[in-house]
Order: C-alpha cells, then structure tokens, then sequence
C-alpha cells in the first residue's frame, strides 16, 4: 500500500507522491529499456525517475507560462503536462498531469 501525504499543497508534488514510479520500474525492466546514465546504459532508480519526473513538470509549466498555452514535454518516456484552464474540480486552476508512455500512433507516417 503505497502512503500519500496529503498534506502538501503542492500539486507538482502530490502528483509524485500518487504516482506509481515502482509498476515503471517493473515495466522498464520487463522491457530492457534503460536510460544513458554517466558510465553508460542502464536502468534508472526510482529516485532518479522522480527526479526526472519532477524536473519535467516544473519545465512544463514553466514553459507554459513563457508561452501562454498548454505544453507537454517528454524524455524517458515520461510525458508531463501542464494545462492552463485546468479540468475537474480545478477549472479555475491549471492543471498538471504525469504519464508514462509506452507506445504512442498518430494517422501520419
């Protein structure tokens, strides 16, 4: 059972401690897929993916905000977004969103 601290107001935050980095973990190495690391290929840490998780959304919004529109940015195949108007419960904010994404088709070749 993972535990959430739901004290936060911090919704960049909040979103890592919901999201499930260890069912990554499994997935990345059920499929062999590694990062490059300093001293070559390997498998990043759980730590080191919520790191990269983290930076990705801060990015995201940040660019956003620079640019007045939704952004998604995505390495390692982590997807982080940011949408200005948000949805939900928090149209009135923007809203964020963490994906990992595994594969991806569009109609164009």
């Amino acid at each position: 059972m993972k535990i959430v601290n739901m004290a936060t107001n911090d919704p960049i935050e909040n979103i890592l401690d919901r999201f499930e980095f260890e069912k990554v973990y499994a997935v990345m190495r059920f499929l062999g897929w590694k990062w490059v690391q300093n001293d070559g290929m390997d498998y990043p840490s759980v730590k080191q993916m919520r790191a990269r998780a983290k930076y990705l959304l801060n990015k995201a919004y940040d660019e956003s905000m620079n640019n007045d529109e939704d952004e998604t940015i995505s390495t390692g195949g982590f997807e982080a977004s940011y949408i200005r108007k948000g949805f939900g419960a928090a149209q009135s904010e923007g809203a964020f969103i963490l994906r990992f994404v595994i594969e991806t088709k569009d109609n164009e070749e």
